[in-house]
This record gives C-alpha cells, structure tokens and sequence, in this order.
C-alpha cells in the first residue's frame, strides 16, 4: 500500500501534468525573461536577502560584455530586460548609459533596487523600477549602516522629479515588505501602514483612503502629469528555501527532496557580470550557472540558451520529475507539491491563458 500511495503522490500536481502546457514551454523558451546582472555587488545586507552570506566573487559587467550580449538579445526575448540578480545595479558606474543603450535598442526596463545609489538623471530612463522601501528606522538598520532620513529624502526627490516630470515613462512601485512574525503583530503593521500615510503625504498624496479589507493593508495607485503609475503596497517576505527564514517557519517535508519541478530553465535567461549563463532569477550564489564565462564569446547567446547540453538535460530532468542540483532541492522546499512556476504574471501557468 505505501507503494502505490508513493507513486500517486510523485505525479505532478499544477500545470507540468498537462501535456498542453509542457508544449507550451517551448513557447516561453522562445521569449524568455532575461536578467542582466549588471554587478553582484551590494552595499546592503537585508536580512531577508541570501547576498551578504554568499561566497561567489562579486564583479561588475563590462561595457563590453554588455554590448555583445545587448546586439543579440532582439533574437531571443521581445520582453523588459531586467538589470539584477544579485547585487545592487545601480551600483555601476556605468549604469545610466547602460540603461540608455538598452533603451535605444528597444528594450523597457525593469530594475529591483534599494535606490541607495538613485539619481535624478535616471529619470531619463524608460523603465518600470520596483523599491524595496523601508518603513521605520528599526527597518532601515537591519539592511543598511546609512541615515534613515537620509535614505527618505533621496527616495522623496527622485519621486517628487517624477511627479512633475511631464515626459516621464516610469512606472514605480514601491513595496513595504512584511515577514511572517511582524504579520501576526498588529502593533508593527499599524506602524507599517501609518509610515505608508506619512511617506505619501510629504509627496502631497493622501494616503488615508487606501486601506482595503479583510487585512486593511494599503494599495495606493497614482499616476503622474505623463499618466505613468505609482503603485505602493504591502508585500510578505519570501522566506525559507533559497531565502533566509528570518521567522523561523517549520514546514513538513512530504514529498522526496529529488522530485519536483520548476520551468524557469524555460523561462529566465540568466546572465551574470562575468558573462556566466544561469537559468534561475533567485539562485544569487551561482549553483544553477551552466557555461563558463568565455562560452558567451565563443557561441551565439541563442545557441546557448537553445541547445547547450547542461541545459537540455536540466530541462529533461525537471519533465520527469527529477531535480538532481542541490540547490533546486533547497528551492522547491517552500514550492507547493516542490513545483514552482515562474513569472505567471507574465507567463500564464493555464496553457489557455
């Protein structure tokens, strides 16, 4: 009887079952998400965030490398470029005429940043930007040595140029993250939410009007003179797997640690400062890179995300259920039935969708 219970419980669960969406992801292969790290550095060290414990050498792309993997890219991805994996992009020293060279070749952008390195002349850029904003000085101090206020009036002009901006392309938004343990303390989230009021108001938003039931946490739209949109809202911390578990969450393990499934080798073209070629978007450590640096100069970029051996296996083994990197194994902890789905805003997981 163990068995057969067993082997029910090893088919796969979400979408993956579907012979439908398995053709599907030849689909999302030929216009995958691609992230550019523009450099694994970080001048930050949130505890929510695997990078200040990471041991891989940190770098910063070169032009040159950005240029030769920027001329290829019109062939294999219609989508935003994203410039981050690990590290803090706009920590390059290069990083507006980067952003303006993308542009010019016809891609949008869309960069995570702590925006501890922002510029006004980065309002230039026709990007969507997604900020990690830090609610209190308590917060501040677990991610950064930097002053608190000085952070807010940094974020505050950059926004304020946006909002008179008349030409402005951006959208922003702006996330106040919580974790599991400040989500059960309604003292924290009062606070979260009365910084949320305050924060806006010293824009000239009102914030007040924003709360939405049944967990009255705020979502605030606004749009700008050029109708770009500013969107603030609350967001729960990923934690465990392949991110720090700051909230001591115990999750049962009832499925094998070798079987899972996840589509991001079909869906995330990954890659890194030093020009190594990953398929994973949350694996900062660089255990899911599958070339060495000097193979993005001696093959196309398509060939390499289309045929190179290690990834056709990857993608062979995650079809049949197995996960073999032990990197993947830690991931798919914390992923339902161990099956993860990437992206699903903008890669449906219903191959009708």
């Amino acid at each position: 009887m163990s068995d057969i219970v067993l082997t029910e419980r090893l088919h796969f669960q979400g979408p993956a079952g579907d012979p439908a969406y398995r053709t599907q992801l030849e689909d999302f292969a030929r216009n995958p998400a691609v992230m550019l790290e523009l450099s694994s550095r970080c001048n930050y060290f949130c505890d929510y965030c695997r990078s200040p414990i990471s041991d891989r050498q940190k770098s910063t792309m070169s032009r040159e490398l950005f240029s030769h993997i920027l001329q290829q890219l019109p062939t294999i991805t219609k989508r935003r470029l994203r410039f981050h994996i690990d590290g803090e992009p706009m920590l390059h020293p290069q990083f507006l005429e980067l952003g303006l060279d993308a542009n010019r070749a016809g891609f949008r952008l869309a960069i995570a940043s702590n925006v501890s390195a922002i510029r006004n002349e980065f309002l230039a850029l026709d990007m969507d930007l997604f900020v990690h904003l830090s609610a209190s000085p308590q917060e501040h101090a677990r991610r950064s040595k930097g002053d608190f206020e000085h952070y807010l009036q940094k974020i505050r002009k950059y926004l304020t140029g946006w909002i008179e901006t008349p030409c402005s392309t951006q959208d922003i938004e702006l996330r106040i993250f919580f974790s599991v343990n400040e989500s059960l303390d309604a003292n924290v989230m009062v606070e979260k939410r009365r910084f949320v009021e305050d924060f806006c108001a010293g824009l000239g938003i009102d914030a007040h009007h924003c709360w939405q039931p049944p967990r009255w946490l705020p979502e605030l739209i606004y749009h700008n003179r050029a109708n770009r949109k500013m969107r603030v809202w609350f967001r729960a911390t990923a934690e465990g797997g392949l991110y720090p578990n700051i909230s001591n969450i115990q999750r049962p393990l009832c499925l094998p640690s070798d079987w899972g499934f996840c589509d991001s080798p079909w869906k995330l073209l990954g890659i890194h400062s030093d020009g190594a070629v990953g398929f994973c978007c949350v694996d900062i450590t660089g255990k899911t890179i599958f070339t060495k640096p000097e193979e993005i100069w001696e093959k196309p970029l398509a060939w390499i995300w289309n045929h190179h051996p290690i990834l056709v296996e990857a993608r062979r083994q995650f079809l049949a259920g197995q996960v073999t990197l032990p990197i993947c194994r830690e991931c798919l902890e914390i992923a339902p039935n161990r099956e993860n789905y990437l992206f699903t805003e903008i890669f449906p997981a219903d191959p009708t969708g």
